[in-house]
Formats: C-alpha cells, structure tokens, sequence
C-alpha cells in the first residue's frame, strides 16, 4: 500500500507544480506588457504617481513572485528525487514549463522592467523641464503685461504742453516709448516662442499658457 500512496502523493505534487509553473509564466507575461506600456500620464504629478506604483511593484508585488519561483524547483528536484528513490520513471514537465523556461521568462520580466523604468525617469526629466518652462514662460508674460499697462497709460496721457521745454520733453518721452515698443517685438516673440515650444511638447496646461499669451498679444495691439 505504501507505493501506492507514495504514487498518489507524487502525482499530486506533479499537478500542483503544473498549475504553480503555469500561474507564474501567465503573471510574468503579463506584467511584461504592463512594463513594456509607453502610455505616461501628460504631468509631472501623473508621471511622479506612475514612479511610486512602480517602485510598489518592486516592492511588493514582485519578491512573493520570486519566491514562488524558489519554490518551484524545490518542488521539482522534491518530486524527482521521490521518483528515483521509489525506481519510479522520473518525471520532466512539459516544454514551456521547464525550470529553465521559467528562468527564462523571469530574466525578460527584468529586461522590460529594467527598461521601464529608464523610461519613466527620461519622461519624468521632460516633465520637469516643461514645468520650468511654463513658469518661464509666465514670469515673462507678466513682465510684458505689466510693461502694457504702464505704456498704454502713458500713450493716452499726450500732454504736449504749451511751452518749448514742455514739448521737447513730450517729444523725447514719446520716442523713447517707441524705441521701447520696436525693442518689445522681439520679446513678445520670445515668449511666443516659448508657447510654441510648450505646445510642441504637449505641455498638458497649454490651453491656459495660449489664452494668457493671445490676451496680452491683443493688448500690444493697442500701443
């Protein structure tokens, strides 16, 4: 009777390795398309959370997986060495299923692990230079701003007086404000320039940075 439960024993530790090997290869593969996702949230918050979730997967998610790994060939090398002992035919899984198949796939899970993280740290350093930008972009564009508001008081004010010394310095107030319009142009571009640049990056708050910089184009109209 002994045999026999030996026997029954055994084939019960082959199913359990069977379902055990193909459970983790399913989850290894996957996770592999989850790690090989380009798909990153369009913010630095969104791209910070996608970091945290991966560490968590690190973290957490994958030692246990590790360790179902370990135990896999300890029970393998288990059976194997019940069915030499007992003269029984030694027992291989099939093709996939392999120890060495499982190592396998393990080692690819940390390729594209390897690489999603490189890539996640590259979109993160993208993120960070659009936020530097955007706020580039509206402390100039409050500069300009306020340079409107003073230069549109001054235009409207024209008081030329009635003496010469009056007029003379009317005159030269007047063209120092149109040397400083003509000079102006080239920092309104500048930040034009810098909406462009956001806009070609898909910066994800552009709707705003773009209403803010059509308002004060529409104000330069005025001088």
């Amino acid at each position: 009777a002994l045999p026999i439960y030996h026997a029954i024993e055994t084939e019960k530790m082959i199913d359990k390795y069977g379902k055990l090997s193909s459970d983790l290869l399913k989850w290894i593969e996957l996770t592999i398309i989850g790690l090989q996702s380009r798909k990153f949230a369009n913010s630095l918050t969104g791209v910070q959370q996608q970091l945290q979730s991966f560490s968590t997967y690190r973290t957490v998610e994958k030692p246990p997986k590790f360790q179902e790994k370990g135990n896999l060939e300890v029970l393998l090398f288990t059976i194997q060495s019940r069915m030499r002992a007992n003269n029984q035919k030694v027992y291989t899984p099939n093709d996939g299923k392999l120890v060495s198949d499982v190592n396998r796939a393990w080692e690819l899970l940390e390729k594209a692990e390897h690489e999603r993280e490189r890539a996640l740290r590259q979109e993160l350093i993208r993120q960070e230079k659009l936020e530097q930008l955007a706020r580039r972009f509206d402390r100039k564009a409050a500069m300009r701003e306020a340079w409107i508001s003073e230069n549109q008081h001054l235009v409207s004010q024209d008081n030329f007086g009635y003496d010469l010394p009056s007029v003379e310095a009317a005159k030269k107030k007047q063209e120092a404000i149109e040397t400083d319009i003509a000079a102006y142009g080239e920092r309104v571009q500048a930040i034009v320039d810098v909406a462009g640049e956001l806009e070609n990056e898909r910066y994800h708050d552009v709707k705003r940075l773009n209403a803010r910089k059509d308002i004060f184009l529409r104000m330069s109209d005025y001088l």
